[in-house]
Order: structure tokens, then C-alpha cells, then sequence
């Protein structure tokens, strides 16, 4: 309880004296380790870990068929960036 109670003092108080303040996300599903994560505004380098959310009509896709809520971001981690060539084959993604 004391150690939970500490983490979520340390957080809190990263997130006012950081500038910009990062978001608070929390992670439920399995791409990446479940739980909360500081994510900064600025475009995600190689390896690192960005936030994405579904365009308009897979959103509406995925919401009406109860999938998924609208509204949701998901934390994803970055395995290429331009002007790398990524390609899905058989179920499997190669990069360059």
C-alpha cells in the first residue's frame, strides 16, 4: 500500500514539474506490458513506444461490432519510420 501510495506521488509529481507535462496513459491491451505510461508530445523515435488511435471508419468498424469503444488510444511500439519498407506476408511483418 505505502510503495502504490509513493508511485502515484512520484508520478504526480514528475508529470507538474516536467514542461510540457507528459499524459498519464494506461495500457490494458497486449501491445506493449500492461499499465500506465508517461508519453510526451513529440514524434516517437525508433524502438520507443507512440500512441496511435483508429481512423474515423475502422473506428466506427470496430465500435459497432462491439470490438472495441470509440475514443481509444493504444500504445504501440515503433518497429520502422520513413523511409523504411514494411511489408505483411503469411501472417508475419518484415521490415526493409
Amino acid at each position: 500500500m505505502i510503495s502504490t501510495v509513493l508511485s502515484v506521488t512520484i508520478m504526480i509529481t514528475l508529470a507538474i514539474w516536467l514542461s510540457p507535462p507528459p499524459y498519464l496513459i494506461w495500457s490494458a491491451s497486449n501491445g506493449v506490458p500492461i499499465g500506465w505510461y508517461f508519453v510526451e508530445c513529440r514524434q516517437p523515435k525508433l524502438y520507443e513506444i507512440a500512441v496511435v488511435k483508429l481512423k474515423d471508419l475502422p473506428e466506427l468498424y470496430s465500435s459497432s461490432r462491439g470490438y472495441l469503444p470509440t475514443n481509444v488510444w493504444f500504445l504501440k511500439p515503433v518497429a520502422a519510420l520513413a523511409p523504411s519498407v514494411v511489408c505483411l506476408f503469411g501472417g508475419h511483418v518484415f521490415v526493409d
